[in-house]
């Protein structure tokens, strides 16, 4: 049964109906079929040039080789940090590399013998301060010490190293810490 005319009497199959709630409805409401998509391009261009500046300008303001860092000041041990190095000596430059099996220690004259782990695998930390001793009394005017480590190392680790080459009981060891970027 196919109804050719919309009198009241008649009904319409699906198609005519669907037909006619189309015209009915853009009558009301616009068609938006030329709706264009939204343009990222000019977006994307500020973005871009926004993560570039602030990159440049951040590399500006951090030193690409080491990080010093200053702990708070004792009392003691002021007086030698005031004194100029000897003139006879030269200078140390005092270097710790921690890897996950030991500790090796070097400076200008040469690296010595690295401290293994104990045995349990915990980093020898006591051997390294009686090191740090050692290394002291050659270089009482020394401050200075640069810690390096592998990429695995725990942050614990690296902060109980320079604890241990910072002070030994109350007398300050090598107080000026800086780090050096990871081993690979």
């Amino acid at each position: 049964m196919k109804p050719t005319s919309q009198r009241p009497g008649r009904q319409l199959d699906d198609k005519q109906a669907a037909a006619l709630l189309i015209r009915r409805a853009s009558k009301k409401l616009p068609l938006f079929h030329s709706m264009e998509e939204l343009n990222l391009v000019p977006y994307l261009d500020v973005m871009v040039n926004l993560i570039i500046f602030m990159l440049v300008a951040m590399s500006a303001f951090l030193p690409l080789g080491i990080l010093s860092i200053f702990p708070p000041a004792s009392g003691q041990g002021q007086e030698a940090k005031n004194q100029q190095p000897d003139e006879g000596k030269p200078q140390l430059t005092l270097t710790v590399f921690i890897t996950t099996n030991d500790y090796t220690i070097a400076g200008i004259g040469g690296v010595l013998p690295p401290i293994t782990n104990r045995p349990d695998g915990d980093h020898d930390y006591a051997a390294l301060t009686q090191k740090a001793l050692e290394i002291k009394d050659m270089y009482p005017t020394e401050h200075q010490v640069i810690i390096a480590a592998e990429p695995n190392i725990r942050y614990e680790v690296l902060v109980k190293t320079m604890d241990a080459v910072r002070n030994k009981d109350d007398r300050i060891l090598f107080d000026n810490v800086k780090l050096s970027p990871g081993l690979k």
